[in-house]
């Protein structure tokens, strides 16, 4: 049966306490939005979403934290930003995103927390925005040669081991080979140069996940060497030499091989008119896939390593040192004077270095350049009949301090370079029992380890066995 037959009847007097109830019910709810107004309207600018990459922050300067705030900010108060802990940076205001430029490449491992000081371009309140993000750990391969004989005269294989900076994860055996001289680390692969017993090279990319193996071409070189990689993790490069010193033929000829490429066919690096190059030093120019060449005649040239093209001229200088980390300032070498070469800017300028303190007895060696005014160096005494021993020196325009020291009897720094984000120096320090392991190209020494130094302050907490670590690439 239909309701519609039965309508309601509602009494005066049930009308009047219904119209009071709902007039008092919207009365409260009026003071309750009201006040959730005010309450809104007295609050500051507030976080709505942040943009950041984690790993791009340890690896190239420049990179920025975005924040997006709920409303605009004002233009005439100031807007107050910070990083904890301290890191450099540029911040912009642009309606209601705030923009953070890092100006170097952050730490590792390291938990940062930026905080906004601004008001509220609409009502004037002030508020405080804080957003906290954390940078990754890095992985750190290094070549572990074991030359020693088993029970059974055999000789144990190479290893490349894979470690991180924290320690925190196992260390991994990548890739291993009866004899490695040595290798580069690329996205997910590794390429390495393996010697037979008659230290006859071989170059092969292999995949330590998927256990593939890519045999590249050498046509014929008897050495292999320089073997670098881009850091865009597609590309690498190396040298090779037929023995021939045919000045037309494979003379230290310089060849990338692209991995994303589907020929699979090492391209040659050229000269004017796609003439034959004789290269004698060579590296990838950061962030890029161009490189800088040293020729034989000592000059030094800008050439892209996909598209080719004529070379660009950058002068004739006796050695290249390598780039400021986080900048494309190529520092070069020559007999009276060192300089920086900008890429981004097309200046050269002459470096005007600090002196370093005087260490008598030590004798200065390898130099790293940290920035246009400050630098490490490498001091090692070579006293006949004495144990050897190096320091490691920071100098920069507030004077010298030591950043390390061996301390064993004998041990000395076979090499040394910077991280990446140009936070740690991985030393390679030869103990006083190690001895030579003759291998062609890139000799090392047995009972050779690998110590992470903070620049900072020059502590170091961490080490791992090998030498050659992926950050320093071939030390030759």
């Amino acid at each position: 049966m239909s309701t519609d037959s039965f309508p309601l009847r509602v009494r005066p007097d049930q009308r009047k306490r219904f119209g009071r109830i709902s007039g008092g019910l919207i009365l409260v709810l009026a003071v309750i939005a009201g006040g959730l107004g005010m309450a809104n309207a007295a609050q500051g600018p507030r976080l709505i979403s942040a943009e950041v990459n984690p790993n791009a922050l340890t690896s190239r300067d420049g990179q920025r934290l975005i924040l997006h705030l709920n409303q605009p900010l004002s233009d005439s108060s100031p807007v107050r930003v910070s990083i904890s802990p301290d890191a450099p940076i540029e911040a912009t205001v642009d309606q209601n995103t705030v923009t953070i430029r890092f100006t170097r490449m952050l730490d590792y491992n390291t938990t940062y927390n930026a905080s906004v000081e601004a008001h509220s371009a609409a009502t004037g309140f002030a508020g405080r925005i804080e957003y906290t993000f954390a940078t990754g750990d890095v992985d750190v391969y290094s070549l572990l040669r074991d030359t020693r004989h088993d029970a059974n005269s055999q000789d144990p294989p190479d290893k490349i081991l894979l470690n991180t900076l924290s320690g925190i994860a196992a260390q991994e055996v990548a890739f291993e080979s009866p004899r490695i001289q040595s290798y580069v680390v690329l996205r997910d692969q590794l390429g390495v140069i393996a010697l037979d017993p008659n230290d006859v090279p071989s170059l092969i990319v292999t995949s330590p996940i998927a256990g593939t193996q890519i045999d590249i071409d050498l046509a014929g070189a008897r050495t292999i060497e320089e073997l670098h990689a881009a850091d865009t993790g597609d590309l690498f490069g190396y040298i090779l030499d037929d023995g021939s010193g045919d000045k037309n033929g494979l003379r230290n000829r310089l060849f990338l091989y692209d991995l994303s490429a589907s020929s699979g066919i090492p391209a040659a690096v050229t000269g004017f008119a796609q003439k034959p190059l004789a290269v004698m030093d060579w590296m990838f120019v950061p962030g890029t896939t161009s490189v800088v060449v040293q020729d034989e005649d000592l000059q030094l040239y800008l050439i892209d390593g996909l598209e080719g093209g004529d070379p660009t001229p950058l002068g004739g200088h006796a050695e290249m040192r390598g780039f400021i980390p986080g900048t494309l300032k190529l520092v070069v070498a020559d007999p009276e004077s060192g300089s920086v070469i900008d890429l981004s800017a097309g200046t050269t300028t002459t470096l005007n270095l600090p002196i370093p303190q005087t260490m008598p007895d030590y004798y200065p060696g390898k130099l790293e350049l940290l920035s246009a005014d400050s630098y490490v160096l490498l001091n090692s005494t070579y006293t006949p009949g004495a144990p050897s021993a190096s320091v490691l020196v920071l100098t920069d325009p507030d004077g010298s301090r030591e950043l390390f020291r061996t301390t064993s009897a004998g041990s000395r720094v076979r090499n040394f370079c910077l991280s990446p984000n140009g936070e740690f120096l991985a030393v390679e320090v030869i103990s006083g029992e190690g001895v030579p392991d003759e291998y062609p190209v890139e000799s090392g020494y047995s009972a050779t380890s690998i110590f992470f130094v903070r620049v900072d302050d020059g502590t170091s907490n961490r080490g791992v066995n090998g030498f050659l670590p992926n950050w320093c690439g071939s030390s030759n």
